[in-house]
C-alpha cells in the first residue's frame, strides 16, 4: 500500500509542471500503428493417457491490433489500442474462425496515460490504466506477450547512447476487486541493464520480483479457460502462493553481417512461495534458454531461433504465462523461422514440441503455427 500511495503522490505532484502550448494541431500529434495476422494452427499427437486420445486439430486464427498515440502536452501522452480476442482471456488476442462465420470480437486492449519528465539521458515516467507490459523479458515464461496489465508502473531510466542503459521500475497491478473482502494485487519491481562491452558485443541483464496477494481469487474465478495448470487443494485454492523471482539475460554478437547477429539468451524463474505436495514435490522452477540468428528485418533476410524449455507446474502463475505451452508442467523445444516476404509483410513458421513432466502421458504434443503478418 505504501508503494501505491507514493505512486499517487508522484502523479499528483506532476500537476506542478508547466503545461507548454502545442505548436502543432491535434491531428499532427497523433501516431497510428497496427498489425494483422492470419495463422494456421495445428495440434497433433494429443495423448490423454485414458485410451481415448484427442483428435488432431486444424484451426484458422486471426489477430488484429490497431492503436494510436498522441502527445497531450510536453509531459503527458495518451496511448490507446483495440484488438481482437476474448476480452476475458488476458493472454491471447487470437480469434478462431468458426461458429458459422461469426464476427471476431473487438475490445479495448490498451488504454493508459503516461506522465514523463526528463532529458535525453535521465527520465522518470508513470503509466496508469490498462498499460503496455513494461517488463524486459527474453521469453514468455512469466508473462505472455499479449498481456496488458491493469494498474500503475513507475520507471526511472539513465542512458548513454551507444554505451549503456539502466532502468528501475515498480509495478502495482490490480488483479481482482471484490466488494466484501480484500482485493487481489500484484506488487513487483525490476532492474534492467543494457551494456555495450565493445563495438559489436552487447549484454543485457534483468532481475525482477513479482508477488501476488489474494491469488486464490484467481483460483476460484468462474472464467475456467484461464484458471488451469497450477496445482490446487481439495477446497479449490491454489496449493502454492506465488512470489516469483525472475532472472534473465542475453548476449548479442554482431557477426559482420548486419542482418545476422547471433543472440544467446536465458530466462529463469523460481517461485519462492511454492509448497510441497503430498509426495514432497515443490514444482517451483522454470527455465527457457536458446539462440537466435538474424533479424528478419528486410525482404531477403531470415531469422532462425531454437529454444529449450523446462517449466514446473507451480513455477509461474499460469493465468498470465505463455499461452502456447500447456501449463501443467512441461519440457520441450521451440523452433522458429521468420522470412520477410515484402516490406512489412512477414511469413513465420513455428513448431512447439512439449511433453508433460508429471502424470501418465509421456508423449510429445506437437503444435505448429504458420503465420502471415502485416504491419502498418
Amino acid at each position: 500500500m505504501r508503494i501505491v500511495l507514493l505512486s499517487v503522490f508522484w502523479v499528483c505532484s506532476t500537476s506542478a509542471f508547466p503545461v507548454l502550448a502545442q505548436s502543432t494541431s491535434w491531428a499532427e500529434r497523433i501516431t497510428f500503428s497496427g498489425d494483422y495476422r492470419v495463422r494456421h494452427e495445428g495440434f497433433y499427437n494429443q495423448k490423454t493417457g485414458t485410451g481415448a486420445d484427442a483428435p488432431s486439430r486444424n484451426l484458422i486464427r486471426v489477430r488484429g491490433r490497431f492503436g494510436l498515440t498522441t502527445d497531450i502536452n510536453s509531459y503527458v501522452s495518451l496511448h490507446l489500442r483495440v484488438a481482437t480476442g476474448n476480452p476475458e482471456n488476458p493472454i491471447s488476442n487470437n480469434e478462431t474462425l468458426d461458429k458459422f462465420f461469426k464476427r471476431p470480437t473487438l475490445a479495448l486492449d490498451r488504454g493508459f496515460i503516461r506522465l514523463s519528465y526528463g532529458t535525453g539521458t535521465k527520465t522518470v515516467s508513470a503509466d496508469m490504466g490498462k498499460i503496455s507490459n513494461p517488463i524486459y523479458t527474453k521469453s514468455q515464461i512469466v508473462w505472455d506477450n499479449d498481456i496488458q496489465p491493469s494498474g500503475i508502473v513507475e520507471k526511472f531510466t539513465i542512458r548513454k547512447p551507444s554505451a549503456y542503459r539502466f532502468d528501475v521500475q515498480l509495478m502495482q497491478y490490480a488483479v481482482e476487486e471484490v466488494a466484501a473482502g480484500k482485493d487481489a494485487w500484484m506488487f513487483g519491481g525490476q532492474i534492467h541493464l543494457e551494456w555495450t562491452l565493445r563495438k559489436g558485443v552487447e549484454i543485457d541483464l534483468s532481475a525482477g520480483s513479482y508477488r501476488y496477494f489474494k491469488a486464490n481469487l484467481i483460483a476460484k474465478s468462474p472464467i475456467t479457460d484461464i484458471v488451469k495448470g497450477n496445482r490446487k487443494d481439495s477446497s479449490g485454492n491454489f496449493l502454492s502462493e506465488f512470489n516469483l523471482v525472475n532472472l534473465n539475460g542475453g548476449f548479442t554478437l554482431q557477426t559482420g553481417l548486419p542482418a545476422y547477429p547471433v543472440r544467446i539468451f536465458g530466462d529463469f524463474v523460481v517461485n519462492t512461495g511454492a509448497k510441497k505436495d503430498v509426495t514432497g514435490k515443490k514444482e517451483h522452477t522454470g527455465l527457457y534458454t536458446g539462440i537466435r540468428v538474424g533479424n528478419a528485418g528486410k525482404p531477403g533476410e531470415i531469422s532462425i531461433a531454437v529454444v529449450f524449455l523446462k517449466v514446473r507446474q507451480d513455477a509461474v502463475l499460469s493465468t498470465f504465462s505463455f499461452s502456447d505451452v500447456p501449463s501443467d508442467g512441461r519440457q520441450g523445444a521451440i523452433l522458429e523461422l521468420g522470412i520477410p516476404l515484402l516490406p512489412k509483410t512477414t511469413f513465420c513458421l513455428t513448431g512447439i514440441f512439449t511433453k508433460p513432466l508429471n502424470g501418465p502421458v509421456k508423449s510429445t504434443l506437437i503444435r505448429t503455427q504458420t503465420d502471415l503478418s502485416v504491419q502498418f
